[in-house]
């Protein structure tokens, strides 16, 4: 699983946040906290108790015949799914009905989120359940391969496969590198040593880094499962609402930490609000996203709330208007949209503020003559999004395609 880039080195900055967007993001933390410890020492016991399982008969088999047998795939697929039914699932519960307490338009509804979400979890489970499988089988493939490369013998691949039992391939990758490296200066500054000796020795090694890398696949896949959870179960339960005209047509709303451990991805559709069936949809390199809700991507922490619609495709209209070289200020009445007017006589930019008064969006119709630097949309209309710390300075700022929403709300200007 692909991770966006996370810097924990970096200091957090704080950062202006309407308080309804904060308190979604405060809440799934909380969530987070309280829950992710527990199935992490989980993952990480599996892990242990599986590599302990596997006789030495079976991995000498993995390895002289070049192939996992159907046996060992078959155990592996029924711990996993014993382990999904037990243990995980109550974990997914648990975060389906915390998802339901966080969210403020719920408030004093009595909801059984998971009942809602009964064919997610049982859906969810055999898909994880096969790629947990898929991926555990493809590392032990890498090692088998590679295994020539680095001219490593049959008894020696056979004990080196046990440690790495639950790691991903390129988890695996990179501790065959690690095992190989740690051999290569052991040989060089110990040419006396016993062969056998140097393997025992960095196989040791390498155990140690996969403990630490074991730590880090169980945060990530606890994590992104709880996660994962809260969000279907709260989306699950606010339409159940809807659907009992319990409350009025909702949009739901993507909403980030706006710091530097956020990933480009997400800033991009910070603040975008979009209908209860559509799908946010976002490029990440040559890639596009789509998602219908949170987590964008492995160990997000990305927050949904859920905003009131009045059910139309309203264009936007603006407060105000200025033009020539005056630009749209940093800070305005909450809420405000101003327009700005170009050489044509029609704007050429709209500004959207915040419920903290902070220019948090621009709609620009054009690519300002530079094609190369707005390749968007077929006029180069795109949107920059704007982060500021509480001291007001400029902290992030991010260009990105149009939304089918924003091209509705701006279609008089589009």
């Amino acid at each position: 699983m692909a991770l966006c880039l996370i810097n924990p080195q970096k200091r957090k900055i704080s950062v202006k946040k309407n308080e309804e967007s904060q308190e979604a993001l405060d809440r799934l933390q909380e969530c987070l906290e309280e829950a992710q410890e527990g199935p992490v020492r989980l993952l990480e016991r599996f892990w242990r108790d599986q590599a302990m399982v596997l006789t030495y008969a079976e991995l000498r088999a993995i390895v002289t015949e070049d192939n996992i047998p159907g046996t060992v795939i078959d155990d592996w697929q029924r711990d996993y799914a014993k382990l999904i039914a037990d243990k995980v699932t109550p974990v997914w519960r648990a975060a389906m009905a915390a998802g339901v307490r966080s969210n403020p338009v719920l408030d004093g509804m009595e909801i059984d989120a998971a009942a809602l979400a009964k064919d997610w979890i049982a859906d969810h489970g055999a898909e994880l359940v096969t790629n947990l499988v898929e991926e555990q089988v493809q590392a032990i493939r890498y090692v088998m391969g590679e295994s020539v490369r680095y001219q490593m013998g049959s008894a020696e691949t056979a004990q080196y496969i046990r440690p790495v039992i639950g790691l991903t391939e390129s988890q695996t990758a990179a501790n065959m590198k690690y095992y190989n490296s740690i051999k290569e200066q052991m040989m060089e500054n110990h040419p006396r040593m016993q062969k056998e000796t140097i393997e025992r020795k960095a196989r040791e090694s390498a155990a140690r880094y996969a403990s630490k890398q074991h730590r880090s696949r169980a945060e990530t896949i606890a994590r992104t499962e709880i996660v994962t959870a809260y969000h279907e179960g709260n989306d699950r339960a606010v339409r159940d609402g809807i659907r009992n005209n319990a409350f009025p047509r909702m949009r739901k709303e993507w909403s980030t930490s706006l710091d530097d451990k956020v990933c480009p991805a997400c800033m991009a559709l910070e603040g975008v609000a979009i209908d209860m069936e559509e799908e946010f949809s976002v490029k990440s390199g040559k890639r596009t996203i789509t998602k219908m809700l949170p987590p964008l991507h492995p160990r997000c922490a990305c927050a949904i709330k859920y905003v009131e619609s009045s059910g139309k495709d309203a264009i936007i209209r603006a407060d105000k208007i200025i033009e020539g070289h005056d630009r749209a200020p940093k800070e305005e009445k909450p809420g405000v949209v101003i327009d700005h007017i170009g050489k044509n006589g029609k704007a050429d930019i709209r500004t959207y503020y915040d419920s903290l008064g902070m220019k948090r969006r621009e709609v620009h119709t054009t690519d300002h003559g530079n094609s190369g630097q707005h390749p968007y949309g077929k006029n180069g209309e795109h949107v920059h999004i704007y982060a500021w710390d509480t001291d007001g300075r400029l902290k992030k700022r991010i260009v990105r395609e149009v939304y089918e929403t924003e091209r509705k709300e701006n279609g008089d200007i589009l």
